[in-house]
């Protein structure tokens, strides 16, 4: 669990990070991209979004009812035209600011399959790049269950884990073909999803229907739109992500376990994820050692046994017993390999007096 928790919180703050970049249009992905953040013009395009996310966070936790989050977020983007709009400004002037997203040129959905250029490919070097692609599938896979893991902590609810490697399988397939990337769930809409107390698998219809308008339009939406709305989205799943795994779970953990979480998180933002997720192990590890590596002494207890005996083997118990020969001690705690030799010790112990 303090792993997992570790994993958890890092996506949360990867979610913060990827919405501080969009509100600024830029990549925030790690510590050697945080210089990106200061300055005055950087501190205002991205309080909106962090201020939104918290709101969001607060409706989300407080406000039992479904309409009250998608409410909230559609007040946002309409808070922001009336004020641009009422302050006798216009969408050319939020763009010069970094408001909204630059005017561009969409691409023709038919130019997507235009990348495919197979007469440019290297077919000799396909058996460089085996080890590599077997690696990713190693990655992804490990990825997934990682994810599959956080989303049924979240839930509170077991799932399929097999079935679940399939749905990621087949979808890396299709997106292969396709000309996509690989990938595994997106953990950020999955919790965003349910925190909205939305169960319906109609929001797969419609995120689909919606992706689709947003490939065949002509238009980029982020030109009208404000990009700390977006970005709010992304801080609202992270805030939440953050909150629940480094402060509430230390209602749950003791000082060493909610240790090796936050030991795994802070190594995943320099190592990346496989680093800092053996790292974690490794903590973890160390710390079952350092918890366990002293074994409850055995107390010495009158117990008999409820196991139905004949009268002879009764008679022979109790002649064992007369004599000292039959010890019943009582144990409790983990019997680990690192404690098995004190316990055996004291056990011998015992019988020798």
């Amino acid at each position: 669990v303090p792993v997992i928790g570790g994993y958890l919180a890092f996506i949360g703050f990867f979610c913060v990070e990827a919405g501080l970049g969009l509100c600024i249009n830029s990549v925030i992905n790690g510590p050697d991209t945080w210089h990106k953040l200061l300055g005055l013009k950087p501190a205002l395009l991205c309080l909106p979004g962090v201020v939104s996310g918290l709101a969001f966070m607060a409706v989300g936790r407080y406000v039992d009812h479904p309409a009250a989050l998608p409410l909230s977020m559609l007040l946002v983007p309409a808070l922001f035209y009336v004020i641009v709009f009422g302050s006798g400004h216009d969408l050319e002037d939020a763009r010069e600011f970094g408001w909204v997203g630059p005017t561009t040129e969409p691409a023709a959905p038919a130019a997507v399959f235009e990348l495919f250029r197979f007469d440019r490919v290297r077919w000799a070097t396909l058996p460089e790049e085996f080890p590599v692609w077997l690696g990713m599938v190693f990655v992804v896979s490990f990825s997934s269950c990682l994810d599959v893991a956080a989303i049924e902590m979240d839930m509170g609810k077991p799932l399929d884990t097999d079935r679940e490697l399939r749905l990621v399988g087949w979808s890396n397939i299709a997106s292969g073909i396709t000309g996509g990337f690989t990938g595994s769930y997106i953990f950020s809409q999955t919790i965003f999803t349910y925190r909205t107390q939305t169960r319906s698998r109609l929001v797969g219809l419609v995120v689909i229907i919606a992706e689709a308008l947003v490939f065949f339009a002509r238009v980029d939406p982020l030109q009208f739109i404000p990009l700390f709305f977006f970005a709010a989205t992304l801080t609202f799943t992270g805030f939440e992500l953050m909150y629940e795994w480094l402060y509430e779970v230390t209602e749950k953990l003791t000082p060493t376990e909610y240790g090796v979480l936050v030991v795994t998180f802070v190594a995943i933002q320099f190592v990346g994820i496989n680093g800092g997720m053996l790292i974690g192990i490794s903590a973890a590890c160390l710390q079952f050692i350092a918890s366990h590596h002293e074994a409850t002494e055995p107390v010495v207890v009158e117990r008999r046994s409820r196991v139905v005996r004949s009268s002879e083997q009764r008679r022979r118990i109790s002649d064992h017993l007369e004599k000292g020969e039959i010890l019943t001690v009582e144990l409790s705690g983990t019997l680990f390999f690192g404690s098995s030799v004190k316990l055996l010790g004291d056990l011998i112990e015992l019988l020798d007096h």
